[in-house]
């Protein structure tokens, strides 16, 4: 029992926070980047609309169309060994109709105002959107490759809700994806990457037989073309009610001929009927093989360095809010900050529930206006046909 006390506190003990950032002291500790020159927008320091803690202050993007970057550098680490956890916060004030919001770690830079697109970075994570295009990021770097997931994760992002992302990489080469406190992904970085070439592929010297049936239909060998079939040569008949003109002069204008017409009686290229053809094998593949490129590697997790972390983001509506960074090995750590996300998401959508009540009475109340005015018109309609109803009586 002493032993595993003293294990347990050793883990409290090792467990470390690498970078932790709450924007309460604004932004000037974050570098802009400058790599887009006038294109650039600058992600400036804001007080979120609804709060749950006074004064907070938050990371925002307040021109449209704009490029933005923003990194903070912080004492370099590896995650040799460890687990680690990247979470942030984002919220859309309005659809933001085309661009990002997720993050860039990677190694130390040389000059952060040149942070950008070019920039070499270890994972990329967050939500990214373009028109119907919606996807949760997660690409990681591998031998200087960047690699998305095979298939997308599911973009969770609504308008005027703080979401919480959490992405944690194990020692183990597994990942797990948490939006909004819930497993959006659970799995391994070699199964759902191509990070490594595929350990089995094709034999590549391997021929498909020369008798292998890959047709499932084929033609009726006892079909028959009818007797009475039109050819593609009688698709135009001469015109049999056609009459050579009164004035045709055969020295002059030579022999006459009626001209064409189409053919009622031609139905098209004759075709046998299809069967199922008793032969078919289906696609043929030829048999997997060992890959010799195939190469294990069960440091795929494995970044030697980290140093900076950025926003690295295109937005055509601007209104983004990012806050309440954290890199951590230590869920509990991470998970503190979940709590405080959970009553600002509750108060958000409170105040969208109370909006949309107001605004559904707003329109009630202007469609109630409006049918008293129409039922008004018409009585007036009413009065002023029986008062010249009147006048006609007299």
């Amino acid at each position: 029992m002493r032993a595993f006390a003293l294990a347990a506190a050793a883990t409290a003990v090792n467990a470390e926070v690498y970078f932790k950032e709450d924007f309460n002291s604004g932004a000037d500790e974050w570098t802009q980047s400058t790599w887009k020159g006038s294109e650039m927008g600058e992600m400036e320091s804001c007080a979120p609309e609804v709060q749950v803690d006074e004064d907070n202050k938050a990371l925002c993007t307040k021109k449209d169309a704009r490029f933005y970057g923003a990194s903070k550098s912080f004492d370099t680490f590896s995650n040799k060994g460890k687990k680690l956890i990247v979470q942030f916060t984002v919220k859309q004030e309005k659809d933001i109709e085309c661009g990002g919001g997720y993050v860039k770690l990677g190694p130390k830079m040389e000059d952060a105002k040149k942070f950008g697109d070019p920039t070499e970075y270890n994972i990329m994570f967050g939500p990214d959107k373009c028109g119907y295009t919606k996807k949760t990021h997660v690409i990681f770097n591998y031998n200087g490759k960047n690699v998305e997931k095979t298939t997308a994760l599911d973009y969770k992002q609504e308008v005027g809700e703080t979401q919480l992302y959490r992405l944690t990489l194990d020692s183990d080469n597994s990942v797990k994806v948490d939006v909004g406190g819930e497993e959006l992904y659970k799995g391994e970085m070699e199964k759902d990457w191509d990070l490594l070439e595929p350990k089995e592929i094709r034999d590549p010297d391997e021929k498909k037989p020369s008798d292998w049936a890959d047709e499932a239909m084929m033609d009726d060998p006892k079909a028959e073309k009818p007797k009475d079939w039109v050819e593609e040569d009688q698709k135009e008949i001469p015109d049999a009610d056609a009459k050579q003109p009164e004035d045709w002069d055969e020295e002059e204008d030579g022999e006459w001929e009626a001209p064409m017409k189409p053919n009622s009686d031609y139905k098209g290229p004759w075709k046998a009927e299809q069967i199922a053809n008793p032969d078919y094998k289906g696609p043929w593949e030829a048999k997997l093989i060992a890959n010799p490129k195939y190469k294990a590697d069960d440091n795929l997790y494995l970044y030697k360095e980290f140093g900076f972390i950025g926003f690295d983001l295109w937005q055509v509506k601007s209104g983004s809010i990012y806050d309440d960074v954290i890199i951590t090995d230590d869920e509990k750590e991470a998970d503190k900050l979940v709590e405080d996300w959970k009553k600002l998401n509750a108060a958000e959508k409170e105040k969208k529930e109370v909006e949309a009540k107001k605004t559904a009475e707003k329109a009630a109340a202007e469609a109630k206006d409006k049918k008293d005015d129409t039922t008004k018109d018409d009585l007036d309609d009413v009065d002023a046909d029986d008062d010249a109803d009147d006048d006609q009586d007299l």
